[in-house]
This record gives structure tokens, C-alpha cells and sequence, in this order.
């Protein structure tokens, strides 16, 4: 009897494409500021500086908002799944078929999960760039390896 090598290379490729990526190197961007040379710039950088802080505040807020809306929205669907368990057992009655059947159902409407909720202060950057490079300050962007590095 010959076997399919197919499904194996698939898998080989697949596993060694999946292995090639996790070796990349992954870069991030700093950013270096020079300050303009004029008081009235300095003034303007601060006011830069204030509208970067409400930017990170506001990023801020809303990931607190969304993982509490997430945490709502998970124990809501909890006591959804656990009330239909209660009525796959009164529709079922003593039917194991039936009742696996129907949680079955149940699973495939409602899988309960939390939404993943992240901060991201780095669309904060460059609307602060901008502001800082108009109040004649100099912004030079640098690529970085943070990890995978060789």
C-alpha cells in the first residue's frame, strides 16, 4: 500500500516557513530630537509635549475601556453558555445524544472569548514629530533591532 507524501511536505514546508519567520530580526524606530536654538521654539516643544501626554492619556483611557468592555462582554457570554446548558438538559431530558448534540450547537454559536486590548502609544509619535520639527526642533529617526538580532 504507497502513502501520500503529499500531506507530509505540506507540512515540512509549512513548518520550516513558520520557523524562517520566527528567526527575522525585528526592528523598532527610536527617535533622536535636537532642540531648536530660540526660546519661543523651546515655549512651542512644551506645548508639543502637553498635546503628547493628552495623546497618551487618551490611548491610555481607551485600552482601559476596552478591556473592561472585554471582561463584560466574556462574563455576559459565560452566563449566556451556562443558561443554555441549562436548556440543552431540559430540551434533552434524559437524551445524552440530544444533549451533547444541542452543547454542541451551543459551542458553535458562542465560543467565548476575550477581545485583546492594547495601549498604542507609538500613533502618538508622529503628531508630536511633526509638532516638535514646526518649532524648529530636528527629529531623526533610527531603526533599532530589539530582537533576533545577529
Amino acid at each position: 500500500m504507497k502513502t501520500n507524501p503529499q500531506p507530509t511536505k505540506i507540512f515540512l514546508l509549512t513548518m520550516l516557513v513558520l520557523l524562517m519567520y520566527g528567526c527575522y530580526p525585528i526592528y523598532e524606530t527610536v527617535y533622536h530630537y535636537t532642540p531648536p536654538s530660540s526660546s519661543a521654539g523651546m515655549d512651542c516643544v512644551t506645548q508639543c509635549n502637553k498635546s503628547r501626554t493628552q495623546c497618551e492619556r487618551r490611548e491610555t483611557d481607551a485600552n482601559e475601556r476596552c478591556m473592561r468592555d472585554a471582561e463584560t462582554e466574556y462574563n455576559n457570554c459565560l452566563k449566556w453558555q451556562s443558561k443554555a446548558e441549562e436548556n440543552c438538559g431540559r430540551q434533552a431530558g434524559y437524551d445524552e445524544k440530544k444533549y451533547n448534540d444541542c452543547l454542541r450547537t451551543m459551542d458553535a454559536q458562542a465560543a467565548c472569548r476575550k477581545t485583546t486590548c492594547t495601549a498604542n502609544l507609538k500613533s502618538c509619535d508622529a503628531p508630536f514629530n511633526t509638532c516638535y520639527a514646526s518649532c524648529g526642533g530636528h527629529v531623526r529617526p533610527e531603526q533599532i533591532c530589539v530582537r533576533n538580532c545577529q
